[in-house]
């Protein structure tokens, strides 16, 4: 079994892991509102648009990504309070 110390490792771990995963959604979804602008711009249509870009699956994705990141906060917050003590 772990110590504290190692859970602390191992939780800071995760939350970067966590941090670039979301940051990589993050540049993606940028890519897709510029390409969103871009197809307005033009003309097309908003639920054209929106349904070619996939922004439903976008947005439960970025949800589920930022829950995630959350719950790592959390979980590192815990582990350093238990770590301290």
């Amino acid at each position: 079994m772990g110590t504290s110390r190692d859970a602390v490792v191992h939780d800071i771990h995760r939350l970067m892991d966590s941090g670039e995963e979301l940051r990589e959604l993050i540049l993606d979804s940028r890519k897709g509102f510029e390409a969103g602008l871009k197809m307005l711009d033009e003309g097309v249509s908003m639920p054209k648009a929106l349904a070619s870009l996939n922004t439903a699956a976008r947005r439960v994705l970025m949800t589920e990504l930022l829950s995630e990141f959350e719950d790592c906060r959390h979980r590192l917050r815990l582990s350093i309070t238990t770590a301290g003590l």
